[in-house]
């Protein structure tokens, strides 16, 4: 007997699925897998407590790939793409077909994304087909997709004739691949002038109908079903002849020169004109020739010749064979001279003006010189020479110079300007000076001025951008000066780009030192004070300081030089605690500056400091001895161990001690005390150092248990702790006294064994101890620590015992009992307590146990009822639960009956439920084992279809109760049973030949079916009389003969061939046969024909 099976699946040693199957289960499909991969699959039946287990391994198919692409590449390949399949495989396999012939086979990786055909095996214009298999393990999926190659281009093409207005092109076929047609196409620049479309196999193409002397380019394009290949060829007609030619209104109407160029136009000529040829020459000998086309403007340009020559334009019109020719002449712009220039030569009121030599031809220069568009003076130079001068101008004005080239009557000229040098200004002088400021006065300068620049120097450097002033301004300050420092002032008076310049020299007031500090520092002894002078230099130059240190009342102390480098100066011979002046003066030339400040030394620091708690936890006395010199007080300070100050306080001189009260137990401070002196610190404070006891942690409870671990929770202690001691201790269930838990002041090892040990900082204010045994006692002990000093606090906890485990609810086969079975869990535990419910919820018994019980039996239950056992762990207060369902077996069915179908393959069975109890439906098994069709048409009845012929089957029916989902268990009851043969199925083929004049030969086929033998009966048709009877072993086949003899042939006779099979015999298949008075077979009814 089998209860139930258990199929699993798995994959890598990680389960895939796992499900539960009833006892009589043949097969499970499983579902939502993934492609291609193996898993393992484990059968294991279970009865009772024992197992056994059939493994096998499968694999699932794998999917095929994906979005198949065959596409022509551009160097003849055939480009294959897809996407990879899901799941997994192993590798991919690839063929191409052309048809039915397979012509590529390659195997590639799993990373494979594409692959590319080679052109050199493949034929263009071809279509072919590529299949992908995709192989794992053993299995395999294919997708295929089709693709064409490129058709081969033409072969040749070119211009086979051309005429006016026709050009014909011709081609050879591609040596190999097919095509379906040829496009061919011409074009005149970016337009299509005509499209013609050519059978497969034609090679030559003309275009009518086009321009004379045009350009065209014809391109034939090759197709194969959507992919095309183009190859193109240039060609042009023959231009047409010139039929008129005019020469008579030829003439040359315009011409336009420059320097080194001549740019020649007129109106074309009328009539048909081939080209013009266009001549330039000087004198007689040609210097350029120019073709210009008919279809071209008329007009042309000679460049690069001689500025200012003379030469002669000869322009020839062609037409055919003929030409007619015009001359005129004209003369090159003469050139300008280069890089003219006037400059000032450093004098005043004077220009000097020269310039490089004009290119090319000329007869003289004139020089002009002008102001507000007037020539105030002009001069001839010949040709040879360069320069020339003009004087008596004002300064600083802007002349206008132009230079003048002559050749015949043309001229050309280029310009430029002049302005003569300024005049300086008068009187420069010093008229102030301040620490960051100059001022300087002039009187104005001759001449025409622009404006005037102010230009500060410093070591011939400038200091800052220069000041423009304007023409009518006769002084200058200038401001945020360097203090102390010697400057040069340049004053420039501009007219135009060029300046004439004054200067002067100036000295600004030193700045006074900043930040002047008197800082207190250690005398030279003990019983003396110091003072630190410092300061920061002022800005700019100075020579050197002088500091004087004098008392309050004026009494000088000391004076001393100092560098200027230096910016601080000790006295270390001082009073501690008295007041001080110092003055520091800054010197630079005969210039001075001066800062004063006042300063005080500091006092001495007091000695013999303590601090003492005196065995309190709030409050510490602080005592010390009073310092040297002059003081008018102390200030105390409280500090915390983050060196946060808690307290700061002032003390009269008069005191020498102080109690500090209110402060936090277990805490450790520090004590400051510093002499004060008009405000003024001792440079060292005095410390000391105290602490006060710290306290136990506060409501230590347990906040959460489980089986192996326990959770405490507590107030933090008041105070400062530095840390806490966290011990856990095992307690016996006898020796322990349950006192309650309390603080103690003084650290005590509680009774029992030390299970952990955990150091916590006072920030935690709970704790987690794991690993522990189920339902056992525990004390925490929780030390509070800081420094030296500690204070503890405890308490009891125990741990939730286990719960019971392999839960068990099982009938045993019986109908009114149920088992209740389970395993002791790990720990400790004091009982159990078993109970019983019905499906509503409703206590159907309690039983309390001892911990040696593994069992408990429930009787007078309801047959086929489903129950929930609840098995509860105690262990002191705490439980743990746990439950399971189980049913009671259903009472059998009480009657099965089995009868025939209405059709020969179908049986009807028909049994009655069970008298009692709760049932959920039936099961139905039989033997032998075959591919049956059921189709329940009541609860308790149903119609078997496909059930073999002539075989002997046994049916069982069960009652069931319940569904088989988690929770509710499915129960079967006994079986009932029966037996039943069908009925054989009749013969077919059966034929029957007179074999003579009392005798009849007949054969068979053997039927469809279980059967044991033959019986074969010989009947007259007219009186039904019984003639002959045959019995016949079933190994009797269709080749064998039965004879019937002394038959009367002229009636009719009736065969009738059954199967005896076992008890049952089939009468129904009846054979008429009609023969004539020759043995003839006349007639034949019956099944088979």
């Amino acid at each position: 007997d089998v209860d139930a099976l258990l199929v699993t699946f798995s994959s890598n040693q990680t389960i895939i699925q796992e499900t539960t199957l009833p006892r009589d289960a043949v097969g499970f499909s499983a579902h939502q897998l993934t492609p291609g991969s193996a898993y393992q699959v484990a059968v294991t039946s279970r009865s009772g407590g024992l197992t056994n287990q059939s493994e096998v391994t499968v694999r699932t198919a794998p999917t095929p790939a994906s979005l198949l692409s065959l596409s022509p590449s551009s160097f003849g390949d055939l480009l294959l793409t897809w996407s990879p399949p899901a799941g997994r495989w192993e590798k991919y396999r690839l063929f191409l077909f052309d048809g039915a012939q397979q012509i590529v086979s390659t195997v590639l990786d799993r990373d494979a994304l594409n692959f590319s055909f080679p052109g050199t095996s493949l034929t263009p214009g071809t279509q072919y087909r590529a299949v992908v298999r995709v192989e794992s393990g053993g299995l395999e999926a294919e997708s295929s997709c089709d693709g064409s190659t490129a058709p081969a281009p033409v072969l040749d093409l070119h211009i086979r004739h051309s005429d006016e207005t026709s050009l014909s092109a011709m081609w050879s076929h591609a040596h190999s691949g097919s095509r379906d047609s040829y496009f061919l196409s011409i074009h005149s620049g970016n337009e299509t002038v005509d499209t013609r479309e050519v059978g497969p196999n034609m090679r030559e193409c003309t275009f009518n109908v086009l321009t004379p002397g045009r350009r065209y380019n014809i391109t034939v394009t090759t197709r194969s079903g959507k992919l095309n290949t183009s190859v193109s060829v240039e060609g042009r007609t023959v231009p047409m002849a010139l039929r008129m030619l005019h020469l008579s209104t030829l003439g040359a109407d315009g011409l336009q020169a420059s320097s080194d160029a001549l740019h020649v136009s007129w109106r074309s000529a009328e009539g048909v004109v081939d080209s013009y040829l266009v001549r330039l020459q000087d004198g007689r000998r040609t210097v350029h020739t120019l073709a210009v086309s008919s279809s071209s403007p008329p007009e042309c340009s000679f460049s690069s010749l001689v500025a200012g020559r003379l030469y002669s334009v000869v322009i020839v019109t062609r037409s055919g064979g003929l030409e007619n020719t015009t001359v005129v002449q004209a003369r090159t712009q003469p050139a300008t001279v280069q890089n003219p220039t006037a400059v000032h030569a450093a004098r005043g009121g004077f220009l000097k003006v020269y310039w490089r030599h004009a290119a090319g031809d000329l007869d003289r220069y004139v020089v002009l010189i002008s102001y507000n568009h007037t020539v105030l003076q002009n001069k001839s130079v010949s040709a040879g020479h360069n320069e020339c001068a003009f004087s008596s101008l004002t300064p600083g004005r802007l002349y206008a110079v132009t230079v003048e080239t002559w050749s015949g009557g043309d001229v050309s000229s280029v310009s430029t300007a002049g302005r003569t040098l300024p005049a300086a200004v008068g009187s420069l002088v010093l008229a102030g000076q301040g620490t960051e400021e100059l001022r300087v006065v002039w009187t104005a300068a001759p001449g025409d001025v622009d404006h005037y620049e102010v230009q500060l120097l410093f070591s011939d450097m400038k200091v800052f951008p220069p000041i423009t002033l304007g023409s009518w301004v006769e002084e200058c300050i200038l401001s945020s000066l360097t203090p102390g420092r010697l400057y040069i002032i340049l004053v420039s008076t501009f007219s135009g780009s060029y300046q004439t310049a004054q200067f002067t020299e100036g000295r600004t007031v030193p700045s006074a030192v900043g930040n002047l500090r008197l800082v207190p520092q250690p005398g030279l002894t003990d019983s003396v004070g110091g003072l630190l002078v410092s300061w920061t230099p002022g800005s700019g130059d100075l020579d050197l300081y002088i500091v004087s240190l004098s008392t309050i009342d004026g009494v000088d102390v000391d004076t001393r030089p100092v560098p200027k480098h230096v910016s601080s100066l000790d006295f270390l011979d001082l009073i501690p605690g008295h007041a001080y002046t110092v003055t520091i003066q800054s010197l630079s030339g005969t210039l001075t500056n001066s800062n004063t400040a006042a300063g005080r030394t500091a006092p001495a620091s007091v000695t013999a400091l303590q601090a003492d708690n005196g065995r309190t936890t709030h409050s510490l006395s602080v005592s010390w001895e009073r310092p040297l010199g002059v003081y008018d007080g102390y200030r105390l300070q409280l500090l915390d161990g983050a060196g946060a100050v808690l307290v700061n306080r002032s003390v009269s001189a008069e005191s020498r001690s102080e109690r500090l009260e209110g402060l936090t137990s277990g805490r450790w401070y520090r004590v400051k005390v510093l002499t004060l002196s008009g405000g003024v610190p001792s440079l060292f404070a005095t410390t000391a150092e105290g602490q006060t006891r710290p306290a136990a942690v506060r409501n230590l409870t347990v906040s959460s248990e489980n089986t192996t671990s326990l959770s405490f929770s507590w107030r933090p202690s008041e105070g400062h702790v530095d840390i806490y001691d966290l011990s856990l201790y095992s307690v016996s269930e006898t020796s322990t006294n349950h006192r309650a838990a309390g603080s103690r002041t003084e650290h005590q090892q509680p009774a029992g064994d030390l299970v952990d040990l955990q150091k916590v900082s006072p920030a935690v204010d709970s704790c987690v101890f794991s690993g522990l045994r189920a339902g056992s006692l525990y004390r925490l002990v929780v030390v509070s620590w800081s420094r030296n000093m500690s204070s503890d606090s405890s308490v009891l906890a125990r741990t939730v015992p286990s719960p019971v485990s392999s839960l068990q609810v099982q009938s045993s086969g019986r109908t009114d009992r149920l088992t209740v079975s389970w395993q002791r869990g790990e720990g400790s535990c004091s009982s159990f307590q078993v109970v019983l419910y019905d499906v509503f919820g409703a206590t159907l018994g309690t039983q309390i146990l001892g911990v040696e019980h593994q069992s408990h039996t429930f009787s007078g239950l309801v047959p086929g009822r489903l129950h929930r056992a609840e098995v509860t762990t105690h262990s002191g207060d705490l439980t743990n639960t746990v439950s399971a369902y189980g049913r009671t077996s259903p009472e059998p069915p009480t009657h099965l009956s089995v009868k025939q179908g209405p059709t020969n393959d179908t049986l009807e069975l028909l049994w009655s439920g069970p008298a009692s109890g709760d049932y959920n439906n039936f099961s139905l098994q039989w033997t032998p084992l075959g591919d049956l069709s059921i189709t329940h048409t009541h609860l308790t009845s149903c119609v078997i279809r496909g059930v073999f012929p002539g075989r002997n089957y046994k049916f069982a029916v069960a009652t069931v109760s319940g569904g088989g989902a988690s929770g509710n268990p499915t129960v079967r009851s006994l079986p009932i049973e029966k037996s039943v043969r069908t009925s054989p199925s009749p013969l077919k083929s059966i034929h029957c030949f007179p074999q003579s004049s009392s005798s009849l030969s007949c054969s068979w086929a053997p039927p469809f079916a279980d059967f044991d033998s033959y019986q074969v009966e010989c009947r007259r048709t007219d009186s039904g009389e019984l003639t002959s009877v045959l019995k016949l072993a079933s190994g009797v086949t269709a080749e064998r003969l039965c004879k019937f003899v002394n038959l009367d042939l002229e009636r009719t006779s009736r065969v009738r061939l059954s199967e005896p099979i076992s008890t049952l015999r089939n009468n129904s298949h009846l054979i008429i046969w009609s023969t004539d008075f020759r043995g003839s077979v006349l007639r034949g009814a019956g099944p088979g024909f």
